[in-house]
């Protein structure tokens, strides 16, 4: 079920992409204007105890930049969030946030909660607290596949990299984030799994999942 997301400064350009040799700029992961937009399929499972199947639902979000700030070295993009059900409906506006770029480091803040979301150099030795700005614990994300040509719907994004945010699994649950980014485009894909597996004597161990949350976000073909 689940087939199915130029005011950087320019001090200098980091490599992206140290395994590989290919320099970019870490600006170019992010590549956010005033005016500019991205459309995302949406796709979600949600389970619930007691019932056989997850309830699905598939929707489409866009995130449009409606205003920028630039304040020292950081840039403040102003974004809302607009949803619609299908591919020909209305967009309707549910959610404002920011995201404050900085030289090395991106913080997004959603309902006002602050988040590390990229940290610059990209290589596979960067790691970064992404609870940095909120009280929440530690939670250390990373960068994997750097340089790797992936291809998403029905296009190949070349130099790719992924953030891990977690990936651990237990007798009893399992999580596991990862976003998909690429230079000049943004972010094409991200993947969100809760689940919490059923700990009764005849199905503990089984992976059998008693309720929780599957989502894809995928970048759309579909941009307007």
């Amino acid at each position: 079920m689940r087939k199915f997301f130029l005011l950087w400064a320019a001090v200098i350009a980091l490599q992206a992409c140290r395994e590989t040799g290919k320099v970019v700029n870490p600006g170019e992961y992010l590549p956010l204007e005033a005016g500019a937009w991205s459309v995302y399929d949406m796709y979600e499972e949600v389970y619930s105890s007691g019932q056989p199947a997850p309830a699905v639902r598939t929707w489409q979000e866009r995130d449009l930049v409606t205003a920028v700030t630039v304040e020292g070295g950081r840039a403040t993009f102003f974004i809302t969030t607009s949803t619609r059900n299908t591919p020909d409906g209305y967009w309707q506006a549910v959610k404002q946030y920011t995201i404050d770029r900085y030289p090395d480091r991106i913080v997004t803040t959603r309902d006002n909660r602050s988040l590390v979301t990229m940290t610059f150099p990209v290589n596979s030795y960067t790691e970064w607290n992404a609870n940095a700005y909120n009280p929440s614990e530690e939670e250390w994300h990373r960068y994997t596949g750097i340089g790797a040509p992936v291809k998403v719907g029905e296009r190949t994004y070349e130099n790719t990299v992924t953030v891990l945010e977690r990936d651990y699994e237990t007798l009893i649950n399992f999580y596991k984030g990862e976003r998909l980014y690429a230079p000049g485009v943004g972010l094409v894909r991200e993947e969100q799994t809760n689940f919490e597996y059923c700990q009764d004597e005849d199905c503990i161990g089984s992976a059998t999942v008693e309720s929780g949350t599957y989502r894809l976000r995928i970048r759309s073909g579909q941009e307007n």
